[in-house]
This record gives structure tokens, sequence and C-alpha cells, in this order.
């Protein structure tokens, strides 16, 4: 039996999100502005995305916008745009549509570790991830970053844009070939892929709310889904409001 979106935040009120390894599915009877409403009883604050505060994903065959597509999307950090991005993201289903596409969630956190340890990829620490917006301007974010609420070192990553270094000069003699730093983005990749915890198939009238900051995020499609429709809500602690867009 589906949840009221009044229950639904009465079980969100007791949920600890000071933890870094929320990933939650419930049923829902979704109402998107009681929740929005709601929101401000646990001590968070909606955060508006270019779509506004609740965004529609479903195809509408825009070769720019990736919410308005139906195809794979790689792995990506929600509101890159942000001096600091959202730190949770509701996605609810009004339609899988034909089932044939999933979104697969990955935990950065073992990948963030393996930078800090592994020699060969240490140089990493020292990168940026570059977001290229659909207004054509780069939005840059430290690709390792530490959690706003645990400190644990995670990453961000985009699913349109590149990494490039961030270096300083007593770090020039370290700087690696073109060859090595591709080689390394390869095995960032891989460890993304290796570190996959869900693939979630999706059912309607799922809502799944996810850690922004610990879990990245990608698309998987076996084909065209032009009837699957999710909505999107981004929301931040009252005391981080990532308010701020970096232009």
């Amino acid at each position: 039996m589906n949840l009221t979106t009044s229950a639904f935040l009465d079980r969100l009120s007791t949920h600890n999100f000071l933890r870094s390894d929320t990933l939650l599915v419930e049923d829902v009877a979704f109402e998107p502005d009681e929740f929005l409403n709601g929101l401000g009883r646990f001590g968070f604050t909606p955060i508006a995305s270019s779509d506004g505060l609740v965004s529609t994903v479903r195809e509408a065959y825009d070769p720019v916008d990736f919410n308005k597509q139906s195809g794979n999307f790689d792995f990506h950090t929600d509101g890159l745009y942000y001096t600091a991005v959202p730190e949770f993201v509701l996605l609810y289903c009004i339609s899988p549509g034909n089932g044939m596409t999933r979104t697969a969630f990955a935990d950065t956190r073992p990948v963030a570790r393996a930078i800090l340890e592994n020699r060969d990829l240490s140089f990493l620490q020292h990168t940026e991830i570059v977001w290229v917006g659909k207004d054509a301007v780069d939005y840059a974010q430290p690709l390792l970053h530490p959690h706003p609420r645990t400190g644990e070192p995670v990453l961000h990553a985009t699913g349109r844009g590149f990494v490039r270094p961030r270096v300083t000069t007593d770090q020039i003699a370290h700087t690696p070939s073109l060859r090595e730093f591709i080689t390394m983005q390869e095995r960032l990749l891989g460890l993304l892929d290796q570190n996959i915890c869900e693939r979630h198939e999706w059912r309607r009238h799922e809502a799944l709310l996810f850690d922004n900051c610990t879990f990245i995020h990608a698309r998987e499609s076996l084909g065209d889904n032009p009837d699957r429709e999710l909505l999107r809500i981004w929301f931040s602690r009252d005391s981080v409001r990532s308010d701020n867009r970096k232009r």
C-alpha cells in the first residue's frame, strides 16, 4: 500500500540524515507541493534546478538536456553548477515506460580511498571535474572533496565534461604525461563501475531518495523509452543552502 506524502515525510523526519549512506526507496502517493512544503519540518530547504523546484525527467528529444532524453546518461553528480551541490535528490516514478531503463548508483567512498591510497592514481587528488552546462559554460568542482556532513573523502562525476589538472608550482615536476593521465581516467571509470551498489528498476509510485554527495548515478537504457517519466527534487540542510550559482 502506498504511503501518503505526509506519512512519507513522517518517516523521513526520523531518518538519520547525518549518515552518508542514505539510499531509500518507498512506495508513495506523491504530492510534490506537499513534500516541498514539508521539508522545513526537519531542517531542509528545496534547491531549484534550471527547471525549477520540481524537474521532469522525460524524453523530449532535446539533444542538449539529458533530463529530456531516455537514452544512456553516464555517471554524474546533480547540481554541479552550485558552489555546494544539493545534498539530497529525490526521484519519483510517475511511469517506468517500457521498463527498459534503470538507474545505477555507484558508491564513491571506496573509489576516493583508492585514489588516496594508490600511488599510481594519487595525482587525481590534484584534479577537478568540469561539467559543461546547457548554456555551454564550464562549471568546475574538485574531483575529490570531503563529504559535507561526515568529512570522509568522496568524489564528483559528470556525464558531459572532462577531468583536468589543478597543478600548483610545487606539483609541476610530478605532473603526468597525457598518456599517463588518460590511463588514470580509464582506471577511475573502471573503479566506478566496480563500485555500483544498486541498479534500480523503476516501478510506478516509487520514491527513491539518495545522498548526492556519496552516490553518483547513471541512466542505463536498453532502448528508447519515451513514456518513462520521473520527477526530481533537490534539497539540502538549511545550514548549507546551496543557492549561490557559479558563473
